[in-house]
């Protein structure tokens, strides 16, 4: 028997996240680390939820999110080069082989 799956919870906190994201875009200065780990942390939970209700997969879709907000993190701090990327594909793929395993 498969199990329904009730995507309505996980649709209003994706809402939720994208418009505390545009708030702190739009309306605040990074002035503060804590505004920028702010900024990255809710960049990470709507894309990692978002991603996840695209590809119906949690893991798959918090795997990419992290990639991306990794890369531009690495974009923001100037250490976006090849090797760098190859690095983060690298572990970002390992971890889904890995988990993908068990």
């Amino acid at each position: 028997m498969k199990r329904r799956r009730n995507y309505l919870p996980t649709l209003l906190l994706t809402i939720i996240f994208w418009l505390l994201f545009g708030y702190i875009v739009l309306f605040t200065a990074p002035a503060s680390s804590l505004l920028i780990f702010l900024f990255y942390l809710t960049l990470t939970l709507s894309l990692s939820l978002t991603l996840s209700l695209l590809l119906a997969n949690s893991r798959r879709g918090f795997l990419l999110a992290f990639g991306l907000v990794v890369f531009l993190f690495f974009k923001q701090v100037d250490l976006l080069n090849v090797l760098n990327i190859l690095l983060v594909l690298a572990i970002i793929i390992s971890v889904e082989i890995y988990s993908s395993k068990r």
